[in-house]
């Protein structure tokens, strides 16, 4: 069994905490704020020793902040699309997964893939799941630019040399000229950090059209990368012929981003999508193909999985 959230306490963020209340839900079919408080040492049994009582309402505070973030995520979602329900009172979490949903199968996906490590633990079911994202990011920017659009997916997880992948899109985007890689130079990238491409075109089939590239990460440390992928650099070291307008830089994140936290990330980040986007713009009909490749993926992630701290008995 691989262990995950090993490292949480009560002093781990607000993000980390929340994954934990959903994994807990997700293993033990509920989570309560007592029991969970009590269990990460945040709340006290002992109801009258001296000096306890701030400490424990201080601490309290804390876990409504982490029970608020989530019906945050329940909004951000869409609501219906969250695999959890919060009661009324706003301290129990309990996990309401419907198995024929498929944002809800999208979601326990991005929750692994965000806890798991994705260096070490990213093949279940023979499915790399870094790669999965790349497929699956493709699909739901798709459907945020709307009917009309069209898109593909460049990263690892395309075969083929990168130099036939450029040619590819410029021949797909009716733009940039293919690649150029000048002589002498020892330049061999692998894909650019650029995973996936969506564009709008239209029927005149002339240049100047809205062009999104995007990067995906799964796991937690994607904050180093958050700029890596600059188009308009992209453009000059390995195109012919720049594009008439810059692409616009997206990025791909599992982790779900803590409102607090959200602008500065957005700002460094171009148009993101957290782990809540994602869900909110997958595809109500993602095709069967990816959708079987979600799903086996996802189960037999969560077949390996128990967390360090469950409780009541439950792995």
């Amino acid at each position: 069994m691989v262990c995950i959230l090993q490292d949480i306490s009560e002093h781990s963020s607000v993000r980390e905490l929340g994954d934990f209340f959903e994994v807990t839900a997700l293993r033990s079919k509920i989570a309560s704020k007592t029991d969970i408080g009590r269990h990460l040492g945040m709340l006290s049994d002992n109801e009258h020793n001296e000096g306890c009582e701030d400490d424990d309402s201080e601490r309290a505070d804390a876990l409504d902040e982490v029970l608020l973030e989530l019906e945050a995520r329940e909004r951000n979602t869409g609501g219906s699309q969250y695999p959890f329900t919060i009661d009324e009172s706003g301290t129990i979490l309990s996990l309401e997964w419907d198995k024929t949903c498929r944002r809800h199968w999208f979601y326990i996906y991005l929750l692994l893939s965000t806890n798991l490590n994705m260096s070490s633990d990213r093949s279940h079911a023979g499915i790399d799941g870094t790669a999965l994202l790349e497929e699956l990011s493709v699909e739901v920017i798709r459907s945020y630019l709307g009917d009309r659009s069209r898109s593909m997916n460049f990263g690892t997880s395309v075969a083929g040399g990168f130099g036939d992948k450029v040619d590819n899109l410029c021949r797909e985007i009716g733009e940039g000229c293919g690649y150029d890689l000048p002589a002498g130079t020892n330049r061999r990238p692998k894909d650019g950090k650029l995973d996936t491409v969506c564009w709008i075109p239209f029927s005149d089939e002339r240049r100047s059209k809205l062009i999104v590239f995007g990067q995906c990460k799964t796991g937690t440390s994607w904050r180093d990368s958050v700029a890596q992928l600059q188009p308009q650099s992209f453009m000059n070291k390995y195109f012919k012929k720049n594009f008439s307008l810059v692409p616009v830089r997206a990025f791909f994140i599992s982790e779900a981003i803590e409102t607090a936290k959200w602008n500065d990330h957005s700002i460094d980040a171009g148009l993101l999508f957290d782990r809540c986007r994602l869900v909110d713009f997958c595809p109500e009909n993602l095709e069967e193909r990816l959708f079987n490749k979600l799903k086996s993926w996802t189960k037999a992630a969560l077949d390996s999985v128990e967390t360090a701290h469950s409780y009541g008995g439950h792995s």
